[in-house]
């Protein structure tokens, strides 16, 4: 990991409260993964003194960028952040999505905010199969759907875009119909993640799932961001964020 000086390219509302903001840098990256994380300093507030995790939605050999919620103090000072002001990351942290050669048919699925960490895995495997399943509350929450472009199915609570329903069920009546995934892959809510791990268990498909806790660190020094993993505690920014969803408490 190294602390890397970026400027803002751009930060932009791409849904109610949500926000995508690339950076760009003249520094050599480090080699990321799919799944991994930064922490981003928040600019101009010696009060707000830990930086702010996010998963790097999507990088270039130059640049990333991070879709985040405006949720508090933080994230609100990250949303007004102007083109061009400087800003500092540590990164590439926590472990990504590492697939084995054998899977080669992929099942993506995300809920809201859920499906930005899952973006960039394609980028890392282009040499899969995918089908991807986003879920969203209405049609005002649905973000990145251009960005993942064709073979995803878009569901919403409401009805108001696309399938009306859950990703959960779009995938089951796929797998019903024939289809079956090597492995699922999956970010989003507690409740939906345990859906995804008990249509894996039905139908015997493995599947990793991508954790969120609040941090502090970032590093698996504080011990914050605990959870529990095959009965035991383990750290979500250092052992995870992406483990077996089987050992999750969900």
């Amino acid at each position: 990991m190294k602390d890397i000086k970026f400027s803002v390219k751009s930060n932009l509302a791409i849904a109610d409260n949500i926000f995508r903001m690339e950076l760009k840098t003249s520094a050599k990256l480090p080699q990321i993964m799919c799944g991994q994380f930064l922490n981003l300093e928040v600019v101009g507030h010696d009060d707000l003194i830990l930086r702010r995790p996010f998963c790097i939605c999507d990088f270039g050999a130059d640049w990333v960028s991070v879709v985040y919620a405006v949720l508090g103090k933080g994230t609100t000072a990250l949303s007004k952040l102007k083109t061009g002001t400087n800003i500092n990351a540590l990164l590439p942290l926590g472990n990504g999505f590492v697939l084995d050669k054998k899977y080669t048919k992929i099942a993506i699925i995300g809920g809201g905010l859920g499906v930005a960490p899952l973006l960039s895995i394609s980028k890392c495997y282009l040499d899969k199969e995918y089908k991807k399943y986003l879920g969203f509350a209405s049609k005002k929450s649905v973000i990145l759907e251009k960005e993942f472009g064709i073979a995803t199915t878009i569901t919403t609570d409401d009805g108001s875009y696309g399938i009306k329903g859950y990703p959960t069920t779009a995938l089951e009546n796929d797998i019903i119909g024939g289809y079956k995934p090597d492995i699922i892959l999956t970010c989003g809510s507690h409740n939906m993640m345990g859906a995804v791990a008990k249509l894996a268990t039905k139908y015997n498909i493995p599947a990793l799932a991508s954790t969120e806790e609040r941090m502090a660190c970032g590093i698996g020094a504080c011990l914050v961001c605990v959870c529990k993993v095959n009965g035991r505690y383990a750290r979500v920014c250092a052992d995870g964020p992406v483990f077996d969803i089987r050992g999750l408490a969900l």
